[in-house]
């Protein structure tokens, strides 16, 4: 359901239940964190939780956002801002993968939270190592396609040797041939005490059945050949296994005196990605904890020793490669092959992985079945966790200042001058509406209050009155003065008038007229100059700014629409300024010399009567 945003600015509608995080994002939507019936079902409360949110079609509207997703952000209800940052952002293909750091999820709730979007001018504020809490030593998700992965929290476990980067399950993946693998350097972020806990998980494909593959491998200091604890995949069924002395207790599972293992009671199918996780929980006797897809499939005790060594995944220092041939038409030098990889077998009791790992991760503390679970509902194709509510937009004012601001910004030098003779005329046609509206105003007025007076007057020459610019005292007064010129002595009481004089009167009386009509059309031109010349000089500035814009990008050869569109659009300002000045100038000329036609007709008419009046009075 989207909400259709008004012109004008409103308050927010009723069905905003809650507060606008920030009034520069134009949309969001809202996102269920359904730990109720429906969704993931919990036994304890998740805090601090990094959520997937995956974004396609159907539930984002990329066009409304960033084409990188910088302008991304999220917030509680409440207006609470949570921490996120962006995994891979693909607006062509429609796919996005987005974590961010849930508010406390309780059992059987739902709670919203709001992703906001829309907001051109905001820069990418996504932070990795806020969204994972302290307890995680490193995480792996391959955004960076470089090859060689980046450590996601403020560890800085950097991987020291690279991996070929392809499209995975979240995102990237790091792809494993059997012969390359991933080595993280020792660092006190990692190191696990004798009795401490840790966990581990990720997303993993296997290609083919492997004989005792290295997923995630930790070694005791300057023992890097030796691996003190190995999780991975024999034929297609995960397992773990260590190096220890040997236990006391009989019953513990083990395949030989100073080794202990335990195998998941089922297989991987090849080609499917399944979430594996691993929880040890440290004590004198530590419980080991093998899951897929949230399920405990293998699990025992042992007595763990110290891992501060190397850290390895999808293979390790020592592992014999892969080399598979097919058993009949062998080639030329393939029994030479068998029997040096038999040779190798014999030596390297592990072998480097072949297949896809992606967002590993490996935690300080033994994550909880219930975050385990978790992480598998929310990460999984379901997605069990997060559900898209509605998008709502946010009812703006008509006009963005900030926008303004930033075309203002980019204004070139014949731009500025451009505008400064349109301001100049705009200045010019504004003092005219106002000077020419006062002077119609007070026309008008003093016509109406001589009207009156000289359909009161008794005698035609005993109006006396000031009636300031009025027209039609004016064409009185003319008409009068020269009724007494011709009249001689005996003045305006004793004139006779002949049809000549009648004539030079009424020639007179055109005179005024023609005079008066002048005076209120006096200066209108500069109005016509603003219609007629305002848009034009508009235009030149828009072309030049357009060409001195394309003009520099091809000097600097960046061309993308972040160089073109800032002066672009403020040579576009020229054009607005020259419509500015010729809109209201055309309002007010054609509204002006309506009223003036108005007086014009009124004072004709008042002259026609009055002079035919005389005729009568006068003549001789």
């Amino acid at each position: 359901r989207r909400r259709k945003k008004p012109r004008f600015y409103t308050l927010a509608p009723a069905a905003h239940a809650q507060e606008w995080w920030n009034d520069e994002w134009s949309y969001r939507k809202e996102i269920v964190l359904n730990a109720g019936e429906e969704g993931v079902r919990l036994d304890e409360e998740l805090e601090a939780f990094p959520t997937l949110i995956r974004l396609s079609a159907d539930s984002f509207r990329f066009a409304d956002a960033k084409f990188d997703g910088a302008d991304i952000r999220f917030a509680t209800a409440d207006g609470r801002r949570l921490n996120h940052f962006v995994e891979s952002y693909d607006v062509n293909g429609s796919l996005a993968f987005v974590w961010v750091e849930a508010p406390d999820i309780e059992p059987g709730t739902e709670q919203s939270i709001f992703m906001y979007f829309g907001n051109p001018a905001a820069d990418d504020a996504g932070q990795s190592s806020l969204v994972y809490d302290a307890d995680y030593g490193l995480v792996y998700n391959f955004g960076n396609i470089s090859g060689v992965p980046q450590d996601a929290t403020s560890n800085l476990n950097n991987a020291r040797s690279s991996i070929t980067v392809r499209p995975g399950f979240i995102g990237n993946a790091a792809a494993f041939d059997g012969a390359s693998f991933l080595r993280t350097p020792p660092s006190s972020s990692l190191r696990t005490p004798q009795e401490g806990s840790f966990a581990f998980s990720t997303w993993l494909k296997i290609d083919e059945r492997q004989e005792r593959s290295v997923v995630y491998a930790r070694s005791a200091a300057g023992e890097a050949d030796a691996p003190l604890f190995v999780v991975g995949v024999d034929g297609r069924a995960p397992f773990v296994e260590f190096n220890a002395p040997p236990v006391a207790d009989p019953e513990a599972p083990s395949s030989e005196e100073t080794t202990w293992r335990i195998t998941a009671d089922r297989e991987l199918d090849l080609g499917a990605w399944r979430h594996l996780a691993l929880r040890v929980e440290g004590g004198e006797r530590s419980t080991v904890t093998l899951y897929v897809n949230g399920e405990a499939v293998a699990s025992g005790e042992a007595a763990l020793p110290t891992f501060d060594g190397l850290t390895y995944f999808g293979g390790m220092d020592g592992a014999r490669t892969t080399a598979t041939l097919p058993d009949a038409a062998l080639p030329d030098g393939a029994v030479d092959a068998l029997e040096a990889a038999d040779e190798e077998a014999a030596v390297a009791p592990y072998s480097q992985f072949v297949g896809m790992l992606d967002e590993i991760r490996v935690s300080r503390i033994a994550r909880s079945e219930n975050w385990v679970r978790a992480s598998w509902l929310d990460q999984g194709p379901d997605g069990a966790l997060v559900q898209f509510g509605d998008d709502e937009e946010l009812s703006e004012e008509f006009f963005n200042f900030d926008y303004f601001i930033v075309v203002v910004q980019n204004l070139s030098a014949e731009a500025w001058g451009v505008i400064a003779i349109l301001a100049g005329m705009l200045v010019i046609a504004l003092a005219t509406i106002f000077a020419k509206s006062g002077l119609i105003n007070t026309v008008e007025r003093t016509n109406r209050r001589f009207r009156k007076d000289y359909a009161a007057a008794e005698a035609l020459d005993v109006i006396n009155g000031k009636y300031g610019p009025s027209g039609m005292a004016r064409i009185y007064r003319t008409a009068i003065n020269e009724v007494a010129r011709r009249g001689g002595a005996e003045g305006v009481a004793g004139a006779r008038l002949d049809a000549s004089a009648l004539v030079a009167i009424r020639s007179e009386v055109d005179a005024a007229l023609t005079d008066h009509i002048q005076e209120l059309n006096r200066r209108m031109v500069l109005l016509t100059i603003a219609i007629s010349g305002g848009p034009f000089l508009g235009l030149l500035g828009t072309v030049l700014g357009v060409m001195i814009t394309f003009a520099g990008v091809a000097a600097e050869g960046n061309v993308n629409i972040n160089a073109i569109a800032p002066g672009v659009a403020a040579a576009l300002l020229t054009t607005v300024s020259g419509l500015t000045v010729a809109i209201p100038s055309m309002f007010a000329y054609n509204w002006l010399t309506t009223r003036i036609r108005e007086i014009a007709s009124q004072t004709r008419v008042f002259s026609n009567t009055l002079t035919a009046r005389i005729a009568d009075t006068f003549s001789a």
